[in-house]
């Protein structure tokens, strides 16, 4: 049966942004770039229709915008700053918010050399003074900033991948023959051998007599220049703000200001912007001392046409080709050679995930905290960094795609965010390889333990498809195949298992009796229902997966409960199991879907120990 046609991803791009990014952008996806400017309640009603949403800093996305936009997955800032986007509730969503820090940053760092001069030899005033018809020159006496000592506090982990925007002011301020130091407590000293760094800006401060701020607004910026820090700054020093406004305390730097202590300010950003007439941000930017400039620091032709581009194309690599998102600011990021690693295994924890909620619905309620998870990952899947797309494939298929708040999808975004919500524990654990084990090399492994049903384990492996092997033989080795791309269940608690989960299953277990899969596929077919390939898996004597948590649980952890300690399933009664080694797996592929009281009744009527129904 084919599938149906998806529509094409809608975009609703707002601002300005450059016009054959848009065309371009066009080509892959409907956009929409409404050349008015747009009120919240037309945004309200818009939203509803779009997967995208691309904003420059003069569109506010509230929590309300985003909670209207219930098919959004992207919202992209073209730009660096993303204090106009409510992240929190955005995450909440599992609304990835991408920013564009690489396109503007010649221009921010040009913008902030400029601001310097023109605040070092007054022009500014030179130029009013001119123009009014003066021409008192002695009045202007200005410093030089060759020599001089300048300052930045910048904050690398709000800046993507790419190297700090101010690392190109520190290139043009020695250009000029200053001499450069710097306090961020997040970029790496590899990445900033090329400046003298400081780790207490306490210590920065007095040294300095021009002072730059290059940080996102965040809670831990907020003010980070206070009336303490202007104090610590030598007396005729001067302070640059090209980043945000609200990293400098606007009140304290006036009275710095007015007192004489600071020689002057250039400010680029404000706390309200455009500033109230009455507010602080008005009286500075009224201040003779003061060199003021509205929001332009990344506004050039240059920088609006390549950040432009740069953001259109990761729209387009997050929602047309699926890659992952190179400068997301509320998720871990992967590398395109990790992503596609564990693409196919995402799609294996998913499918586990869904086997374990099919195989035991009462486990699954809205509280999961009588059931304990651990996910195992071997081979290069326990040297990865990033395992979150792995969890949250687990989630997602353990709760449901749309398992999120308000019916959202469940992705690396907000995985966290609901497993918690829903009491879910999972533990993750990377290369747990016993000596002397024989599993697979790249292998996920899943055992759930749960107070209302039986433990199970569940351990998979990603094999090449038919497509893959096409034209191999069967004394070929498969593990030759560079592409694997089929998730593939190889061991099922104590079986021994080959299953692709794929289609409608039922999955039995039974005593090993002549014309089990006849009486099996008997009744199926009384049911309407034709069994299209019946599979019987027997148990592995080598496959001791008790020992194995045994071995890897040997630590105290209250996430995994002892291993020794056998479960009791509520289906289960007090008869004694046959022995191991008479019992049987039968995996029958359906036509259609199996009705669950298919499994009752075989369990019931016909004696089976265990069947259920799978659906994938």
């Amino acid at each position: 049966m084919s599938s149906p046609q998806r529509k094409p991803q809608q975009v609703l791009v707002l601002g300005d942004i450059h016009e054959s990014a848009v065309e371009y952008l066009g080509g892959f996806m409907t956009t929409v770039h409404p050349s008015q400017v747009l009120g919240e309640h037309e945004l309200l009603r818009l939203v509803p229709d779009f997967d995208a949403l691309i904003v420059r800093s003069d569109t506010k996305v509230t929590g309300a915008l985003l909670r209207a936009g219930h098919k959004l997955k992207v919202v992209a800032r073209a730009g660096v700053g993303v204090d106009n986007i409510d992240v929190q509730e955005a995450t909440r969503l599992g609304i990835f918010v991408i920013n564009e820090p690489a396109g503007n940053v010649a221009a921010a760092a040009e913008h902030t050399i400029a601001l310097m001069m023109t605040l070092a030899r007054q022009i500014h005033v030179a130029n009013n003074h001119v123009k009014s018809g003066g021409w008192h020159r002695s009045r202007f006496e200005g410093v030089q900033v060759r020599g001089k000592v300048l300052g930045i506090v910048g904050f690398g982990k709000g800046k993507s991948l790419v190297v700090p925007w101010y690392f190109l002011v520190d290139q043009l301020a020695k250009g000029l023959g200053m001499r450069v130091i710097a306090y961020d407590p997040y970029i790496a000293t590899h990445a900033a051998k090329e400046i003298e760094r400081f780790d207490d800006l306490t210590m920065l401060l007095p040294q300095v007599d021009f002072l730059t701020i290059h940080a996102p607004l965040n809670e831990s910026t907020k003010g980070i220049i206070g009336a303490r820090e202007l104090a610590k700054m030598k007396p005729g020093s001067r302070i640059l703000n090209v980043s945000r406004g609200g990293t400098i305390d606007e009140g304290a730097l006036l009275a710095s200001l007015e007192s004489g202590h600071l020689a002057g300010a250039a400010l680029d950003v404000f706390g309200s912007e455009p500033p109230r007439a009455d507010s602080t941000s008005a009286k500075l930017i009224a201040h003779m001392h003061v060199v003021a400039t509205p929001h332009i620091g990344a506004i050039t032709a240059e920088a609006l046409e390549t950040t432009s581009w740069l953001i259109c194309q990761e729209v387009i690599d997050i929602l047309v080709k699926g890659m992952p998102a190179r400068n997301t600011v509320n998720a871990a990021r992967s590398s395109i050679e990790e992503h596609d690693m564990i693409e196919p295994f995402v799609r294996l924890a998913e499918q586990m995930g869904m086997w374990y909620a099919q195989r035991f619905p009462r486990s699954v309620g809205r509280n999961m905290a009588t059931t304990t998870f651990e996910l195992r990952y071997r081979g290069c899947l326990g040297t990865i960094v990033n395992t979150k797309p792995l969890f949250a494939g687990f989630i997602r298929g353990l709760l449901g795609p749309r398992s999120g708040p308000h019916g959202r999808p469940v992705s690396v975004v907000n995985a966290d965010i609901v497993a918690r919500e829903r009491g879910v524990v999972v533990r993750e654990v990377l290369n747990c390889v016993p000596d002397g084990q024989t599993w697979h090399t790249d292998s996920v492994t899943l055992v759930a333990r749960s107070s209302l049903s039986a433990s199970t384990r569940i351990h998979g492996i990603v094999e090449p498809c038919d497509k893959c092997t096409e034209g191999f033989t069967p004394d070929m080795d498969k593990r030759q195949v560079p592409c694997h791309c089929c998730p593939t269940i190889v061991c099922l608690d104590r079986f021994k298992t080959q299953i692709v989960p794929d289609g409608n299953l039922l999955i039995c277990e039974y005593e090993d009796e002549p014309a089990m899969i006849e009486m099996v596929e008997d009744f199926l077919s009384d049911m309407n229902i034709k069994a299209n390939e019946t599979t019987v898996y027997s148990v592995c004597p080598d496959l001791d997966l008790r020992q194995e948590m045994e071995i890897n649980n040997s630590d105290e952890d209250d996430n995994v409960l002892d291993p020794t300690d056998q479960d009791e399933s509520t289906d289960s009664d007090d008869d004694t199991p046959p022995p191991l080694g008479q019992m049987k797996l039968m995996v029958v592929k359906t036509d259609r879907e199996v009705p669950a009281r298919v499994a009752e009744l075989l369990t019931v009527v016909h004696g089976l120990p265990d069947a259920y129904v799978l659906r994938f």
